[in-house]
């Protein structure tokens, strides 16, 4: 992937028991591109659901030699993720997927990745100044991690 701030590539595995949705598809490795470092403001009066978005970006790669075809019941549904701190605890996360929506999928051809890019809010005041954390991203159940930094701007 040529221009992410961070890449990193995960292979995932699957439990053949749940819908393809909600665990990592066989077969496909994800990637992201997320920043090392993000400047929140947090000055001025304290609204503790200030929020701020974050540009991600992905990239989903097809490990075998068929066609995959990837489904979602919603576009929601299909890029989720979560922040965990360096003991692992959730310190943020995708909210729950409004009801309703149309179904998505992403057919990722081999030697033909498919890649995107999404929108993550981040809460805040859910962040500590200078510390690091990794941010969990699933594009379809392929999941990518990359660790970021916070400076909080007063």
């Amino acid at each position: 992937m040529r221009g992410l701030t961070v890449g990193l590539t995960i292979s995932a595995v699957l439990s053949a028991a749940a819908p393809a949705f909600a665990d990592p598809p066989i077969g496909i490795a994800a990637a992201m591109g997320f920043p090392a470092s993000i400047q929140m403001f947090a000055g001025g009066d304290v609204d503790t659901t200030r929020t701020q978005d974050q540009a991600t970006s992905y990239e989903l790669t097809n490990l075998g030699n068929q066609p995959i075809t990837l489904t979602a019941n919603s576009d929601c549904e299909a890029h989720t993720w979560r922040v965990t701190d360096a003991s692992g605890t959730v310190v943020d996360s995708a909210g729950p997927c409004p009801p309703g929506g149309q179904p998505v999928t992403a057919v990722v051809a081999p030697g033909k990745p498919v890649d995107g890019t999404s929108t993550v809010t981040l809460h805040v005041f859910d962040y500590k100044e200078g510390q690091t954390y990794t941010i969990h991203y699933a594009a379809f159940g392929a999941e990518a991690t990359s660790d970021f930094t916070v400076s909080l701007l007063k």
